[in-house]
């Protein structure tokens, strides 16, 4: 949907996240699991890893990388 920007790190992965939190609870009745992944990317936003749309600068890496940490710490319990 962004050719423009594509392969230049610029690419917000958030919907593609939250559509992966969808899947979970709708398709594969996993309901905790998508809370999580929600609760992942809701802390990633709020601590101010964002890509330049949403009033950032991190890269796309950068935003999925965060919130695979941040779920890794809920799945954890830590």
């Amino acid at each position: 949907s962004a050719p423009d920007i594509s392969g230049k790190g610029a690419v917000n992965p958030v919907a593609a996240m939250l559509s992966t939190a969808m899947l979970l609870q709708y398709s594969l009745n996993l309901p905790e699991e998508a809370k999580a992944v929600e609760e992942a990317v809701r802390r990633t936003i709020d601590s101010g890893v964002r890509t330049k749309d949403i009033e950032g600068s991190a890269t796309t890496k950068e935003v999925g990388d965060a919130t695979a940490k941040e779920l890794e710490k809920i799945l954890s319990g830590s």
